[in-house]
């Protein structure tokens, strides 16, 4: 007989992201979900923004954009 409090863990509480929050784009790509299809899509637009001379993804718009 199992006693309380020992073994089975419950799983932690989700975290409710708003809608267009760049930090939880961030969040799914480092600390290891299972969203593949997200993390994908977030490392090809941080790859292009370092590309593009340090733009990050999210960020207001520079005074002179160079496109």
């Amino acid at each position: 007989m199992a006693r309380p409090g020992v073994g089975r863990r419950l799983p932690a509480r989700p975290v409710r992201r708003r809608r267009g929050d760049p930090g939880a784009d961030r969040r799914t790509l480092t600390n290891g979900r299972v969203n593949i299809k997200a993390r994908q899509r977030m490392i090809t637009q941080y790859a292009v923004a370092s590309a593009a001379d340090g733009l990050v993804v999210g960020t207001a718009p520079r005074q002179f954009p160079t496109y």
